[in-house]
């Protein structure tokens, strides 16, 4: 459950340039950052969680400063509506992902994501993603990752 495990630095970024995810919320395997790449939907990045996180995953077993791996779902300007299952629509589309196990984290209701505002989720009903911890900023997100091997 572990997302960084291995790190290898860059020194034109901040960002590492390869990361290990373990964790749930999207496949295992090795991630590399990619270069020149801009963030939109879609896009998996590594998330530097908000400090309000912070007692869940340490809770859940990640080391403190743990970046977490998941995919954009939407980008500033986007409507976004979550469901007390754990169910998002963006724009008024329902997206493909499972609810969550644990629905009393969710965030309910609707809301158009601000000029500095990703939604970002995983993708298996066991994530720790955005329904729980709500949008992040751009300077949260570094990436984007591409998966280059998976186990």
């Amino acid at each position: 459950m572990v997302v960084g495990l291995f790190r290898v630095a860059d020194a034109r970024s901040a960002a590492p340039l390869l990361l290990i995810n373990e964790s749930h919320s999207l496949p295992r395997g090795l991630y590399r950052r990619t270069s020149g790449a801009a963030f939109s939907p879609g896009a998996v990045v590594a998330v530097i969680p908000p400090a309000s996180a912070g007692p869940r995953l340490l809770a859940l077993g990640y080391p403190p400063g743990q970046r977490l791996l998941k995919r954009i779902a939407a980008a500033p300007g986007a409507e976004v509506c979550a469901r007390e299952t754990g169910l998002v629509a963006v724009d008024g589309l329902v997206l493909d992902i499972p609810p969550l196990q644990d629905a009393s984290r969710v965030w309910t209701g609707c809301r158009r994501l601000g000029p500095d505002q990703w939604l970002v989720l995983g993708e298996t009903a066991r994530s720790f993603d955005s329904r729980s911890f709500g949008p992040v900023s751009t300077a949260a997100l570094e990436g984007p990752y591409r998966l280059v091997r998976s186990w």
